[in-house]
Protein backbone atom coordinates (compact mmCIF):
# COMPACT_ATOMS: atom_id res chain seq x y z
CA UNK A 1 0.00 0.00 0.00
CA UNK A 2 2.28 2.76 -1.26
CA UNK A 3 1.60 6.48 -1.18
CA UNK A 4 0.78 6.22 -4.88
CA UNK A 5 -1.96 3.67 -4.26
CA UNK A 6 -3.50 5.55 -1.36
CA UNK A 7 -3.42 8.87 -3.21
CA UNK A 8 -5.25 7.42 -6.18
CA UNK A 9 -7.99 5.67 -4.30
CA UNK A 10 -9.10 8.94 -2.71
CA UNK A 11 -10.03 10.47 -6.05
CA UNK A 12 -11.28 7.64 -8.22
CA UNK A 13 -14.70 7.89 -9.82
CA UNK A 14 -16.09 5.26 -12.17
CA UNK A 15 -19.03 5.14 -14.54
CA UNK A 16 -20.26 1.76 -15.83
CA UNK A 17 -19.98 1.11 -19.55
CA UNK A 18 -22.71 -0.68 -21.49
CA UNK A 19 -21.94 -2.14 -24.88
CA UNK A 20 -24.70 -3.45 -27.12
CA UNK A 21 -24.59 -6.17 -29.77
CA UNK A 22 -22.98 -5.05 -33.04
CA UNK A 23 -23.88 -5.93 -36.67
CA UNK A 24 -21.88 -8.58 -38.52
CA UNK A 25 -20.26 -6.11 -40.92
CA UNK A 26 -18.78 -4.25 -37.98
CA UNK A 27 -17.52 -7.49 -36.44
CA UNK A 28 -15.90 -8.37 -39.75
CA UNK A 29 -14.29 -4.94 -40.05
CA UNK A 30 -12.86 -5.25 -36.56
CA UNK A 31 -11.36 -8.65 -37.41
CA UNK A 32 -9.26 -7.35 -40.31
CA UNK A 33 -5.49 -7.77 -39.97
CA UNK A 34 -2.45 -6.96 -42.10
CA UNK A 35 0.63 -9.00 -42.88
CA UNK A 36 3.97 -8.45 -41.19
CA UNK A 37 7.08 -8.71 -43.32
CA UNK A 38 10.78 -9.17 -42.85
CA UNK A 39 12.25 -7.34 -39.87
CA UNK A 40 14.37 -4.42 -41.00
CA UNK A 41 16.42 -1.84 -39.15
CA UNK A 42 15.37 1.78 -39.46
CA UNK A 43 17.26 4.90 -38.38
CA UNK A 44 16.38 8.50 -37.74
CA UNK A 45 17.95 10.73 -40.40
CA UNK A 46 20.29 12.32 -37.85
CA UNK A 47 21.34 8.95 -36.40
CA UNK A 48 20.05 9.65 -32.90
CA UNK A 49 18.10 6.38 -32.66
CA UNK A 50 17.33 3.14 -34.47
CA UNK A 51 14.77 0.35 -34.25
CA UNK A 52 13.88 -2.96 -35.91
CA UNK A 53 10.40 -3.12 -37.43
CA UNK A 54 8.47 -5.88 -39.28
CA UNK A 55 7.03 -3.33 -41.73
CA UNK A 56 8.44 -0.80 -44.17
CA UNK A 57 8.31 2.83 -43.10
CA UNK A 58 6.84 5.57 -45.26
CA UNK A 59 9.37 8.29 -46.09
CA UNK A 60 12.22 9.18 -43.75
CA UNK A 61 12.42 9.74 -40.01
CA UNK A 62 13.23 13.42 -39.66
CA UNK A 63 13.22 15.66 -36.62
CA UNK A 64 10.35 18.12 -36.74
CA UNK A 65 9.48 20.46 -33.87
CA UNK A 66 11.64 18.52 -31.39
CA UNK A 67 10.12 15.12 -32.18
CA UNK A 68 10.41 12.36 -34.75
CA UNK A 69 7.47 10.80 -36.62
CA UNK A 70 7.63 7.26 -37.98
CA UNK A 71 4.87 6.55 -40.52
CA UNK A 72 4.13 2.98 -41.59
CA UNK A 73 1.37 0.80 -43.04
CA UNK A 74 -0.36 -2.03 -41.19
CA UNK A 75 -2.35 -3.03 -44.28
CA UNK A 76 -5.24 -0.59 -44.06
CA UNK A 77 -5.95 2.50 -46.15
CA UNK A 78 -4.88 4.69 -43.25
CA UNK A 79 -1.22 4.70 -42.24
CA UNK A 80 -0.13 4.44 -38.60
CA UNK A 81 2.30 6.78 -36.85
CA UNK A 82 4.67 6.59 -33.91
CA UNK A 83 6.21 9.74 -32.45
CA UNK A 84 9.49 9.71 -30.53
CA UNK A 85 10.02 12.62 -28.13
CA UNK A 86 13.39 13.93 -26.90
CA UNK A 87 12.28 13.79 -23.26
CA UNK A 88 9.80 11.91 -21.06
CA UNK A 89 6.04 12.29 -21.34
CA UNK A 90 3.10 11.70 -19.00
CA UNK A 91 1.55 8.64 -20.72
CA UNK A 92 -1.97 8.98 -19.31
CA UNK A 93 -2.15 12.72 -19.99
CA UNK A 94 -0.79 12.27 -23.52
CA UNK A 95 -3.36 9.61 -24.41
CA UNK A 96 -6.18 11.74 -23.06
CA UNK A 97 -5.06 15.01 -24.67
CA UNK A 98 -4.11 13.62 -28.09
CA UNK A 99 -7.34 11.62 -28.36
CA UNK A 100 -9.29 14.84 -27.80
CA UNK A 101 -7.17 16.67 -30.39
CA UNK A 102 -7.47 13.81 -32.86
CA UNK A 103 -11.26 13.81 -32.68
CA UNK A 104 -11.67 17.59 -32.91
CA UNK A 105 -8.80 18.57 -35.22
CA UNK A 106 -8.42 15.43 -37.30
CA UNK A 107 -11.34 13.03 -37.53
CA UNK A 108 -14.14 15.62 -37.45
CA UNK A 109 -12.50 17.82 -40.08
CA UNK A 110 -11.64 14.94 -42.41
CA UNK A 111 -14.53 12.49 -41.93
CA UNK A 112 -17.53 14.49 -40.78
CA UNK A 113 -19.38 15.52 -37.65
CA UNK A 114 -18.80 13.17 -34.73
CA UNK A 115 -22.19 11.97 -33.53
CA UNK A 116 -20.89 9.67 -30.81
CA UNK A 117 -17.66 8.27 -29.46
CA UNK A 118 -16.73 5.95 -26.61
CA UNK A 119 -13.60 4.38 -25.25
CA UNK A 120 -13.70 0.65 -25.88
CA UNK A 121 -10.67 -0.77 -24.11
CA UNK A 122 -7.93 0.45 -21.80
CA UNK A 123 -4.86 -1.68 -21.35
CA UNK A 124 -1.53 -1.58 -19.53
CA UNK A 125 1.44 -3.92 -19.60
CA UNK A 126 5.02 -4.06 -20.78
CA UNK A 127 6.94 -4.61 -23.98
CA UNK A 128 10.27 -5.99 -22.90
CA UNK A 129 10.93 -4.11 -19.67
CA UNK A 130 9.16 -0.93 -20.82
CA UNK A 131 5.66 -0.27 -19.39
CA UNK A 132 2.96 0.98 -21.72
CA UNK A 133 -0.55 2.38 -21.48
CA UNK A 134 -3.00 1.81 -24.35
CA UNK A 135 -6.42 3.17 -25.24
CA UNK A 136 -8.86 2.38 -28.04
CA UNK A 137 -11.99 4.23 -29.14
CA UNK A 138 -14.91 3.64 -31.48
CA UNK A 139 -16.84 6.52 -33.01
CA UNK A 140 -19.62 7.35 -35.47
CA UNK A 141 -19.40 10.26 -37.91
CA UNK A 142 -21.87 11.85 -40.34
CA UNK A 143 -20.52 13.68 -43.40
CA UNK A 144 -24.01 14.69 -44.54
CA UNK A 145 -24.29 11.78 -46.96
CA UNK A 146 -23.87 8.70 -44.81
CA UNK A 147 -23.00 7.46 -41.36
CA UNK A 148 -19.61 5.85 -40.84
CA UNK A 149 -18.05 3.99 -37.93
CA UNK A 150 -14.35 4.22 -37.13
CA UNK A 151 -11.78 3.43 -34.50
CA UNK A 152 -8.78 5.11 -32.91
CA UNK A 153 -6.01 3.03 -31.29
CA UNK A 154 -3.31 4.61 -29.11
CA UNK A 155 -0.20 3.57 -27.17
CA UNK A 156 2.05 5.64 -24.90
CA UNK A 157 5.28 4.71 -23.13
CA UNK A 158 8.57 6.09 -21.85
CA UNK A 159 11.86 4.32 -22.59
CA UNK A 160 15.25 5.54 -21.39
CA UNK A 161 13.85 9.01 -20.76
CA UNK A 162 12.18 9.34 -24.18
CA UNK A 163 8.42 9.50 -24.71
CA UNK A 164 6.78 7.27 -27.33
CA UNK A 165 3.28 7.78 -28.73
CA UNK A 166 1.69 5.61 -31.45
CA UNK A 167 -1.72 5.84 -33.12
CA UNK A 168 -3.79 4.31 -35.91
CA UNK A 169 -7.20 5.49 -37.14
CA UNK A 170 -9.15 2.60 -38.69
CA UNK A 171 -11.29 -0.35 -37.71
CA UNK A 172 -9.39 -3.60 -37.26
CA UNK A 173 -5.64 -4.29 -37.59
CA UNK A 174 -5.46 -4.43 -33.80
CA UNK A 175 -2.88 -7.23 -33.53
CA UNK A 176 -0.88 -6.01 -36.53
CA UNK A 177 -0.60 -2.52 -35.05
CA UNK A 178 0.26 -3.90 -31.62
CA UNK A 179 3.00 -6.10 -33.10
CA UNK A 180 4.67 -3.12 -34.75
CA UNK A 181 4.42 -1.00 -31.61
CA UNK A 182 5.86 -3.86 -29.55
CA UNK A 183 8.76 -4.29 -31.99
CA UNK A 184 9.48 -0.55 -31.91
CA UNK A 185 9.49 -0.26 -28.14
CA UNK A 186 11.47 -3.45 -27.55
CA UNK A 187 14.16 -2.70 -30.15
CA UNK A 188 14.43 1.09 -29.85
CA UNK A 189 18.02 2.18 -29.16
CA UNK A 190 19.15 5.76 -28.51
CA UNK A 191 22.69 6.35 -29.70
CA UNK A 192 23.35 9.66 -27.93
CA UNK A 193 22.10 8.37 -24.58
CA UNK A 194 24.16 9.18 -21.48
CA UNK A 195 24.58 5.94 -19.50
CA UNK A 196 22.99 5.90 -16.07
CA UNK A 197 25.35 5.85 -13.11
CA UNK A 198 23.76 2.82 -11.51
CA UNK A 199 21.74 -0.07 -12.84
CA UNK A 200 18.68 -0.82 -10.67
CA UNK A 201 19.13 -3.82 -8.41
CA UNK A 202 15.36 -4.30 -8.18
CA UNK A 203 12.55 -3.79 -10.70
CA UNK A 204 8.81 -4.24 -10.11
CA UNK A 205 5.85 -3.55 -12.36
CA UNK A 206 2.23 -3.65 -11.22
CA UNK A 207 -0.93 -3.00 -13.20
CA UNK A 208 -4.12 -1.39 -11.94
CA UNK A 209 -7.40 -3.15 -12.76
CA UNK A 210 -10.88 -1.60 -12.72
CA UNK A 211 -14.05 -3.04 -14.22
CA UNK A 212 -12.02 -5.66 -16.06
CA UNK A 213 -9.63 -3.15 -17.68
CA UNK A 214 -5.96 -2.70 -16.95
CA UNK A 215 -6.25 1.05 -16.59
CA UNK A 216 -2.76 1.89 -15.37
CA UNK A 217 0.63 0.78 -14.18
CA UNK A 218 3.16 1.50 -11.44
CA UNK A 219 6.86 0.91 -12.05
CA UNK A 220 9.27 0.77 -9.10
CA UNK A 221 13.05 0.62 -9.41
CA UNK A 222 15.65 0.53 -6.64
CA UNK A 223 19.26 1.55 -7.16
CA UNK A 224 22.25 2.60 -5.07
CA UNK A 225 23.50 6.16 -5.26
CA UNK A 226 27.13 7.26 -5.00
CA UNK A 227 26.92 7.37 -1.18
CA UNK A 228 25.59 3.82 -0.95
CA UNK A 229 22.08 4.92 -0.03
CA UNK A 230 19.01 3.62 -1.85
CA UNK A 231 17.13 5.57 -4.49
CA UNK A 232 13.57 4.32 -4.96
CA UNK A 233 11.84 5.63 -8.10
CA UNK A 234 8.12 5.15 -8.65
CA UNK A 235 6.51 6.05 -12.00
CA UNK A 236 2.81 5.54 -12.55
CA UNK A 237 0.17 6.35 -15.15
CA UNK A 238 -3.58 5.86 -14.77
CA UNK A 239 -6.64 6.48 -16.95
CA UNK A 240 -9.86 6.89 -14.99
CA UNK A 241 -13.18 6.11 -16.74
CA UNK A 242 -15.59 8.94 -15.93
CA UNK A 243 -18.27 8.58 -18.62
CA UNK A 244 -18.38 6.53 -21.82
CA UNK A 245 -16.54 9.28 -23.71
CA UNK A 246 -14.58 10.97 -20.93
CA UNK A 247 -11.43 9.84 -19.15
CA UNK A 248 -9.41 11.34 -16.35
CA UNK A 249 -5.61 11.05 -16.33
CA UNK A 250 -3.22 10.81 -13.39
CA UNK A 251 0.55 10.64 -13.85
CA UNK A 252 2.77 10.33 -10.80
CA UNK A 253 6.55 10.51 -10.37
CA UNK A 254 8.10 9.94 -6.95
CA UNK A 255 11.72 9.57 -5.83
CA UNK A 256 12.76 8.57 -2.31
CA UNK A 257 16.29 8.52 -0.92
CA UNK A 258 16.66 6.21 2.06
CA UNK A 259 19.33 4.50 4.11
CA UNK A 260 19.89 0.84 3.36
CA UNK A 261 17.61 -0.02 6.31
CA UNK A 262 14.76 2.00 4.75
CA UNK A 263 15.09 5.15 6.89
CA UNK A 264 13.92 8.15 4.89
CA UNK A 265 16.40 10.87 3.94
CA UNK A 266 14.39 12.89 1.44
CA UNK A 267 11.70 12.56 -1.18
CA UNK A 268 10.22 14.39 -4.16
CA UNK A 269 6.78 13.82 -5.65
CA UNK A 270 5.25 15.32 -8.80
CA UNK A 271 1.66 14.59 -9.84
CA UNK A 272 -0.27 15.76 -12.89
CA UNK A 273 -4.05 15.56 -13.21
CA UNK A 274 -5.37 15.66 -16.77
CA UNK A 275 -2.03 17.05 -17.90
CA UNK A 276 -1.97 19.94 -15.40
CA UNK A 277 0.54 19.99 -12.56
CA UNK A 278 -1.28 19.24 -9.31
CA UNK A 279 1.70 18.80 -6.99
CA UNK A 280 5.46 19.24 -7.19
CA UNK A 281 6.85 18.80 -3.71
CA UNK A 282 10.08 18.09 -1.91
CA UNK A 283 10.45 16.61 1.58
CA UNK A 284 13.71 16.98 3.54
CA UNK A 285 14.74 16.19 7.09
CA UNK A 286 15.84 18.98 9.44
CA UNK A 287 17.42 19.22 12.87
CA UNK A 288 15.43 18.23 15.93
CA UNK A 289 13.07 15.69 14.39
CA UNK A 290 11.46 18.09 11.93
CA UNK A 291 10.76 17.77 8.22
CA UNK A 292 10.48 20.53 5.66
CA UNK A 293 8.00 20.42 2.76
CA UNK A 294 8.35 22.89 -0.08
CA UNK A 295 7.04 23.27 -3.60
CA UNK A 296 3.73 23.73 -5.35
CA UNK A 297 0.43 22.13 -4.33
CA UNK A 298 -2.96 22.79 -5.94
CA UNK A 299 -1.54 25.86 -7.77
CA UNK A 300 -0.25 27.38 -4.51
CA UNK A 301 3.24 27.66 -3.09
CA UNK A 302 3.88 25.46 -0.10
CA UNK A 303 6.56 25.94 2.56
CA UNK A 304 5.75 24.08 5.76
CA UNK A 305 7.42 22.21 8.60
CA UNK A 306 6.23 18.84 9.92
CA UNK A 307 7.18 17.93 13.47
CA UNK A 308 7.82 14.22 13.91
CA UNK A 309 10.40 12.25 15.86
CA UNK A 310 9.78 9.29 13.58
CA UNK A 311 10.79 9.58 9.92
CA UNK A 312 8.09 8.75 7.40
CA UNK A 313 8.09 5.28 5.94
CA UNK A 314 8.71 5.06 2.20
CA UNK A 315 8.58 2.19 -0.28
CA UNK A 316 11.61 0.30 1.05
CA UNK A 317 10.69 0.86 4.70
CA UNK A 318 7.18 -0.48 4.08
CA UNK A 319 8.61 -3.51 2.29
CA UNK A 320 10.76 -4.28 5.33
CA UNK A 321 7.76 -3.82 7.66
CA UNK A 322 5.79 -6.37 5.61
CA UNK A 323 8.69 -8.79 5.67
CA UNK A 324 8.85 -8.53 9.48
CA UNK A 325 5.17 -9.53 9.73
CA UNK A 326 5.95 -12.80 7.97
CA UNK A 327 8.41 -14.00 10.57
CA UNK A 328 7.69 -17.46 11.98
CA UNK A 329 9.49 -17.06 15.33
CA UNK A 330 7.54 -16.46 18.53
CA UNK A 331 8.49 -12.79 18.76
CA UNK A 332 7.47 -11.85 15.21
CA UNK A 333 5.04 -8.89 15.12
CA UNK A 334 1.51 -9.40 13.84
CA UNK A 335 0.67 -5.73 13.55
CA UNK A 336 2.82 -2.72 12.57
CA UNK A 337 2.07 0.99 12.28
CA UNK A 338 4.20 3.77 10.84
CA UNK A 339 3.91 7.33 9.50
CA UNK A 340 3.73 7.92 5.74
CA UNK A 341 4.02 11.02 3.59
CA UNK A 342 1.09 11.24 1.16
CA UNK A 343 0.87 13.80 -1.61
CA UNK A 344 -2.86 14.13 -0.88
CA UNK A 345 -2.01 15.61 2.56
CA UNK A 346 1.57 16.81 2.21
CA UNK A 347 1.89 18.94 5.37
CA UNK A 348 1.13 16.04 7.73
CA UNK A 349 2.35 12.50 8.18
CA UNK A 350 -0.47 9.96 7.98
CA UNK A 351 -0.47 6.82 10.07
CA UNK A 352 -0.54 3.51 8.20
CA UNK A 353 -1.23 0.13 9.76
CA UNK A 354 -0.63 -3.34 8.36
CA UNK A 355 -1.71 -6.56 10.10
CA UNK A 356 -0.96 -10.19 9.43
CA UNK A 357 -4.13 -12.20 8.65
CA UNK A 358 -3.11 -15.72 7.66
CA UNK A 359 -1.09 -17.93 5.37
CA UNK A 360 -2.83 -18.31 2.05
CA UNK A 361 -4.24 -21.51 0.61
CA UNK A 362 -1.69 -21.27 -2.20
CA UNK A 363 1.94 -22.12 -1.57
CA UNK A 364 4.18 -19.21 -0.60
CA UNK A 365 1.32 -16.72 -0.14
CA UNK A 366 0.23 -14.77 2.91
CA UNK A 367 -2.66 -12.36 3.50
CA UNK A 368 -2.39 -8.99 5.21
CA UNK A 369 -4.80 -6.19 5.99
CA UNK A 370 -3.85 -2.53 5.61
CA UNK A 371 -5.39 0.77 6.60
CA UNK A 372 -4.32 4.32 5.75
CA UNK A 373 -6.37 7.51 6.00
CA UNK A 374 -9.53 5.49 6.55
CA UNK A 375 -8.97 3.35 3.46
CA UNK A 376 -8.87 -0.42 4.07
CA UNK A 377 -6.92 -2.75 1.82
CA UNK A 378 -6.55 -6.50 1.41
CA UNK A 379 -2.99 -7.44 0.53
CA UNK A 380 -1.58 -10.72 -0.81
CA UNK A 381 2.19 -11.11 -0.51
CA UNK A 382 4.86 -13.67 -1.30
CA UNK A 383 5.31 -15.44 2.04
CA UNK A 384 9.04 -15.89 1.46
CA UNK A 385 10.17 -12.53 0.05
CA UNK A 386 7.37 -10.30 1.34
CA UNK A 387 6.88 -8.81 -2.12
CA UNK A 388 3.34 -7.59 -2.72
CA UNK A 389 1.49 -9.72 -5.28
CA UNK A 390 -1.93 -8.09 -5.15
CA UNK A 391 -3.65 -5.23 -3.34
CA UNK A 392 -7.44 -4.79 -3.39
CA UNK A 393 -8.97 -1.49 -2.24
CA UNK A 394 -11.32 -0.09 -1.28
CA UNK A 395 -14.10 -2.69 -0.89
CA UNK A 396 -17.36 -1.90 -2.62
CA UNK A 397 -18.49 -0.56 -5.97
CA UNK A 398 -15.29 1.32 -6.77
CA UNK A 399 -12.92 -1.55 -6.03
CA UNK A 400 -9.48 -1.17 -7.55
CA UNK A 401 -6.98 -4.02 -7.75
CA UNK A 402 -3.25 -3.73 -8.22
CA UNK A 403 -1.53 -6.91 -9.39
CA UNK A 404 2.17 -7.50 -9.79
CA UNK A 405 3.00 -8.21 -13.42
CA UNK A 406 6.77 -8.61 -13.21
CA UNK A 407 9.63 -8.38 -10.73
CA UNK A 408 13.37 -8.87 -11.00
CA UNK A 409 16.14 -8.69 -8.40
CA UNK A 410 15.86 -8.55 -4.62
CA UNK A 411 16.14 -6.09 -1.75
Amino acid sequence: MTAYRIGLCLILSLAPQVWGAEPQWLTDARAREGKLGEVREVHSSDGSFSAKLPVAIIGTIDKQQDSYAIDFSVGSDASATCVIYPGPIDPAAVLRAISQETFSDGIEKEQGKIESRAYETINAGQFGKTPFLALSWTYRVNDGKELRVGALKQYAAVKQGHGIYCSHIDLGYVHTFESVVRALIESLEFHNQTPTAQKPFYYELSVTIMQGFRVGYCLVTLEHDAAGDVKAVQRSALLIPVTSDTLGAIDDFRVEFTRSDGTMISAVNAVSLNGALDANLQLRSQEGGRWHVAGEFKSKKLDETIGSQDPPCGWLCEAFQIRALLGTHSGAPRDVSFPTWLVTDPIHFTESRISFVDRGSHDNEAHLRGSTAGIDTHITVDAVTGQVLKTVFPPGRNTMTMERLDAEGKY
